[in-house]
């Protein structure tokens, strides 16, 4: 074999040994840490998410904690008088608070009054648990009412899921016997989900399940 010959087969064999190097550097190396970032970027999104729901429950949780706790709310579960309804709860009325279910269960499950809404449309949602005429039997929650422990969680609908909390209804001081609770509800809409990711920064947060309590202090919100 002449030395041209010798050269060229040199130079195939470094070629051929440079292109299974590279092939090894990104199998083993590149490609590993691709996946890694797009598994860390994952688990960030996740992560904001989460904490985007669990603070928007927390919201909710205090909305309810203020109708659950007012002399107004605590009369009417007794009375059941209409004009309270007339003053308090319309469609504008959840307009102005942002959501789109606002019950108050008396304390045998017994639904006092149900609203819903559709906020783009400002038609009825006729969501299932305002539809009937109490909490299902084995509606996690009413264990609540016995406790007079407020609650929060995500419930299936058949308009999507709903992020729903609820607080027992006492006397306007924090103080009982709780005579049931109101539960105040949002759409998980595709355009919540859009503007909860984006307003919300990562955050170590998990959320509670269905049965997760609800702090106790009270949030003062003008009706």
């Amino acid at each position: 074999m002449n030395i041209r010959l010798r050269v060229i087969a040199l130079i195939g064999a470094i070629f051929v040994i440079l292109v299974w190097a590279q092939v090894l550097v990104e199998r083993h190396v590149v490609m590993p840490s691709f996946a890694e970032l797009e598994r860390a970027d994952a688990e960030t999104a996740m992560r904001r998410i989460d904490y985007a729901l669990d603070r928007t429950l927390t919201e909710l949780g205090l909305l309810a904690t203020d109708w659950g706790n007012w002399a107004d709310t605590y009369q009417f579960v007794e009375d059941h008088n209409p004009a309270f309804v007339a003053a308090n709860i319309s469609n504008v009325a959840l307009r102005q608070l942002n959501v789109n279910l606002l019950l108050i269960v008396d304390s045998e499950g017994r639904l006092v009054q149900a609203h819903d809404l559709d906020l783009q449309t400002d038609q009825p949602l006729n969501l299932e648990i305002a539809s009937r005429g109490a909490l299902p039997e084995d509606f996690p929650w009413r264990a609540n009412l016995r406790t007079g422990i407020g609650a929060r969680g995500l419930l299936h609908t058949t308009q999507g899921i709903l992020m729903l909390a609820a607080a027992p209804v006492l006397d306007g001081h924090g103080h009982g016997p709780s005579r049931g609770m109101v539960a105040i509800g949002r759409l998980l809409s595709p355009a919540v989900v859009g503007s909860l990711s984006a307003r919300e920064r990562p955050h170590d947060a998990r959320l509670p399940g269905l049965q997760g309590r609800l702090p106790q202090s009270r949030h003062d919100t003008a009706r």
